[in-house]
Order: C-alpha cells, then structure tokens, then sequence
C-alpha cells in the first residue's frame, strides 16, 4: 500500500543544490533536538521536525514520554524528552479518520534548511559523500528512512518513495545503510532536502525511540543512551577524570592538559570559547542567560561533550 505524506511541507519549487559538508552522528545522549549536518544554507538547518496524516483525513499524533506542559517558548522544546530517554522517544497513536490507506505518523530533518520564515522551501543538498547512514532505534512497528528529493511536482511525492527498512525490535537496534537500500539512493543522494522517519501500520499504539543518526561511517551507539563509537575511543584516551564542571556562572576544567572549549546554545550556536591551559583554566558564563548548554572540548588529552544547566 502506497505511503502518503503531507504535501503542506513540500509546497514549492526547488532549485539551488548544495554540496554537503561534515555530518555529526547525532546522539540523543547530548540533549541537543539539532542536529550538525554540515549544511547550512537557509534556516533551521538539522532542526528535528514531526509530522502526521492529518493533511489527508488522519487523526495520528505523537505522545511524547516527556510531557512539555512547563515549556515557556525559549531553549530547547525536547530538552527534557532527551536528557531522560536519550532519544525522541514517543508513542505512535495511530488512527486513520478518514484515510483510505494505513495511518502514519513520522519525524524528519532539514538537510540545508528553508529558504527563510517566510519561505519556507526546503533547500535540496547533495550528500552523496556521506556513503549512507547509520540509526540507532527502537520500535514496536516497523519503520522506514526516506530521503525526500527535489522535485517539480507535489503530486510526485506520494508517488516516489526512496525508503530503506527498519524492521521493528523491542531492543535497541543499530543499522548502517548505504544508498544501494534506498530506491535510487545514490541519485537522491545528490539532491536531498529531508531526512525522515516514517511509522506506518495498522490502527494501534506503537512506542520507539530515535536516539541516534549519522552518516554510514558515523559510528552510531549500538544501543541508546551511549557515547557514539569515535566518542568513546576519544574518551578513554581523556581518562575518567576529564570532566568539565560548573561553579555558578564559572566553568572549570579537571584532567584537562591542553584543549579548546566551545560553549552552545539551544540552538547549536557557539556563545562561549576559551582556551583551557592546565587545571587552574576556567571560562566565564557570566553573559549567558539561564538555560541548558552543551560544553564540547577537544584537545591534547581529552574529547569530550557535557551538559550544563545555568540558574
């Protein structure tokens, strides 16, 4: 049966493509809902969207495990969600109203963004140089990854469907494809706009979780709530005692001989920098307003991304 989608979200023309830049494997373990594809061209580049059968006559939703009834409208809407599940850990509720084909509900990315707020077209980008990617999942329905392509004509869209399977599996599952398991992948590969997420099935309540996502070499965790694969090897090489720790609006360094510290918001933006030269370095906060951050540093000895929250 055939998979539609939501043509409010593909409105437009396509027309510039973009070469792809670094991809990093997004783990839900870090707390940020944005992912770093390496391409930013418009807006809301990476930004983790959802998306459901309403358009047509369905009445699916997502019933996300973190409730967000205390979200004020600023920082991260899945902070919580992730900090607590390492992932987008949900319940499909899928019910089909009116449809005449299976319910669905799903979760996708912008590749490069949309044009701007105002125009809102997805901007296609050629990705082909990531070889594939790679998911880390959980799901008690099987899914599908798709990648939505430019194209000319809305009513392609529920016509062409260049998907790979995720077979449903209680237990946490990683899968590395390449473009060959995608229908064409390897020409969608070159004018990408979206990455997305499809559950699909009869009537029902079907959990998962989506708790990693990188290119095909990316090193995906094997199971959620861990450190990817290269994230691991960086800090065993840093040593246990490595660690970045908050004081108020201070931040200081322990087991840290040379590095580089990178401070970013909700929004993936870097809002702090410092140099860390021994244990006596530390970097002021002073400036930033109360929210959650991530705390990435690199260095001689030690790699490694934390989580901070600023009163």
């Amino acid at each position: 049966m055939e998979i539609k989608v939501s043509s409010t979200a593909f409105l437009l023309l396509f027309s510039t493509t973009f070469a792809a830049g670094t991809f990093e494997t997004w783990n839900g373990l870090d707390g940020s809902s944005h992912i770093q594809t390496g391409i930013d061209k418009g807006v809301y580049s990476g930004y983790l969207y959802s998306y459901f059968d309403d358009f047509d006559g369905g009445m699916s939703i997502i019933n996300w495990d973190y409730e967000h009834f205390d979200w004020d409208g600023t920082g991260d809407y899945f902070a919580e969600l992730l900090e607590q599940y390492h992932g987008m850990s949900g319940t499909a509720v899928l019910d089909p109203g009116s449809l005449d084909y299976l319910p669905f509900v799903g979760v996708g990315f912008w590749v490069a963004g949309v044009k701007s707020d105002k125009d809102q077209t997805p901007l296609p980008a050629d990705i082909s140089a990531w070889g594939g990617l790679c998911v880390t999942y959980s799901s008690e329905a099987d899914m599908s990854l798709e990648l939505v392509p430019e194209q000319k004509h809305v009513s392609n869209i529920a016509k062409e469907r260049y998907s790979a399977a995720l077979p449903k599996t209680e237990a946490d599952k990683k899968i590395v494809l390449s473009w060959s398991d995608f229908k064409e992948g390897e020409a969608v590969s070159q004018k990408t706009t979206t990455v997305q997420f499809i559950l699909q099935a009869e009537p029902g309540s079907y959990h998962f979780n989506i708790c990693a996502i990188g290119p095909k070499d990316g090193a995906c965790p094997d199971k959620c709530g861990e450190p990817n694969a290269k994230q691991g090897i960086n800090a065993a090489s840093a040593g246990a005692n490595a660690k970045a720790l908050l004081d108020g609006r201070t931040l200081a360094f322990t087991g840290v001989r040379s590095a580089t510290a990178e401070v970013m918001n909700s929004l993936s933006q870097i809002v702090a920098k410092g140099v860390i030269e021994g244990p006596a370095s530390t970097l002021s906060l002073a400036h930033l307003n109360a929210g959650i951050y991530l705390v990435r540093v690199a260095g001689e000895n030690a790699h490694f991304t934390s989580r901070i929250t600023l009163k």
